[in-house]
């Protein structure tokens, strides 16, 4: 654990996953829209005769 805590924050690291963070930022993804789902029509027709 020591390790991998001082290679964290080891300033190269710091520099490398500031630059990843921004090119991530940058490039944004086109986010698909998402296809609305209809609303199912409540049976009350069917489903009170069905009860009784």
């Amino acid at each position: 654990m020591n390790v991998k805590s001082e290679f964290v924050n080891s300033e190269c690291f710091v520099s490398l996953y500031r630059e990843g963070l921004g090119k991530k930022k940058k490039k944004k993804k086109k986010k698909k829209k998402k296809k609305k789902k209809k609303k199912k029509k409540k049976r009350t027709d069917t489903g009170n005769q069905d009860r009784g």
